[in-house]
């Protein structure tokens, strides 16, 4: 095939995305196929279920298999281990992507950004959850953090606001 030059880099990108693609779905399924052999012994394989979730090197369409556990509850081992809950579509750090271009920008400015970054396009208020949901984390470290220490951390008011104007209260 012939890539025209003044596409060239366009056309580069566009390869790149399908490896990484092909890459990916071919890992994931020969990690589902080992959690098949090893992990999931003797229980029920109901069947496949397809899903397509954004990653870091593009999107991603996994054919994983649904187990059922001895209780009855269905199982999905390869949601576990690439950190996927119910109804995500994408993973960890996507959205830790868009919280950082969320943080130095507006919701809709920061969807246009991944939009264009993604070539798919992505709402603001998708770019919302996503904030909310990775911020929860944080919150959540944080708290554990917290617990741990034991004691509170007492420090000096290092500055103030007046009239949307700071004012520095640290002694020089």
């Amino acid at each position: 095939f012939v890539i025209q030059s003044d596409h060239f880099g366009e056309e580069m990108m566009e390869i790149q995305k399908q490896i990484g693609e092909m890459t990916g779905k071919a890992v994931l399924e020969s990690y589902d196929d080992q959690i098949w052999k090893e992990e999931a012994k003797g229980l029920k394989v109901l069947g496949r279920e397809t899903r397509v979730v954004m990653m870091e090197c593009g999107e991603v369409e996994i054919k994983r298999r649904v187990y059922q556990r001895k209780d009855g509850e269905r199982w999905k081992p390869l949601d576990r281990l690439i950190g996927v809950e119910k109804y995500q579509r994408r993973d960890e750090k996507v959205m830790e992507r868009n919280c950082v271009i969320a943080a130095q920008s507006t919701y809709r400015r920061s969807a246009e950004i991944n939009s264009y970054l993604n070539a798919k396009a992505i709402s603001a208020s998708t770019i919302g959850r996503d904030v909310k949901r990775i911020g929860g984390k944080i919150a959540a470290q944080d708290k554990a953090y917290r617990a741990e220490e034991g004691e509170k951390i007492r420090s000096e008011i290092l500055n103030c606001e007046s009239d949307g104007i700071l004012i520095s209260l640290q002694k020089e």
